[in-house]
């Protein structure tokens, strides 16, 4: 039988190897940020990729997707770019950074490709999984946008509305929200729906700190 002095010596060797173990996973990553760092943003795409596809288990994976999005976008690599926030999505949808990679994957379909239709279900998606998220207004009003666009007028009325009439969006920006209730009331109104008009007008009315002279107007 080992010692207990022997034990004692194995065990501190594996907690030497299994630390020695992680540093070596985790220097491809920071190698990958180097890069990123010195604007060299293709290169570092594809290391961040290279990392998240060999340690998939890893703590840093999820942010070396994300890291990614954010090269391959720098690179103007926009199919790239979807395509590794499409991934994170899958792989690691409750990680910490899957909201914000939801929103640039949303704001990529709708500004680079045109496709609204994508944007709508991204964000649809970000305020069905986190209806409390931090970027909640931003993705109601957004999601509005891409109905307007889409010409799905009552849907994007009711959008406006829900961003215009909540209490924290309205305060975080009044003049938007003054935009927004202005917009679903024209909406409203041109589907001969002049009740939900009124009321949508009446909410802007009464909105404070609106500073803004088209949105007080």
């Amino acid at each position: 039988n080992a010692t207990p002095e022997a034990k004692k010596k194995a065990e501190n060797l594996a907690k030497l190897d299994e630390q020695l173990g992680r540093q070596k996973e985790s220097a491809g990553y920071y190698e990958a940020q180097k890069l990123l760092d010195s604007g060299k943003a293709a290169e570092a795409g594809a290391a961040f990729e290279k990392f998240a596809e060999g340690n998939k288990t890893h703590p840093d994976a999820p942010n070396a997707l994300y890291n990614a999005g954010v090269a391959w976008e720098k690179a103007n690599d926009m199919k790239k770019a979807i395509a590794v926030r499409e991934r994170l999505i899958k792989e690691h949808p409750d990680a910490k950074v899957a909201p914000q990679a939801l929103l640039a994957l949303a704001g990529a379909q709708s500004k680079k490709n045109k496709d609204h239709a994508g944007a709508a279900k991204h964000y649809v998606h970000y305020l069905e999984k986190w209806p409390a998220g931090d970027h909640r207004c931003l993705a109601l009003q957004n999601l509005a946008y891409e109905y307007d666009e889409l010409k799905k007028k009552e849907d994007a009325a009711k959008n406006y509305r829900t961003f215009g009439t909540d209490e924290k969006c309205a305060k975080e920006d009044p003049n938007s929200a003054a935009k927004a209730l202005y917009r679903a009331g024209a909406l409203y109104s041109g589907a001969n729906k002049k009740g939900d008009a009124k009321d949508a007008w009446t909410a802007m009315s009464k909105l404070g700190g609106v500073t803004d002279a088209v949105a007080k107007s």
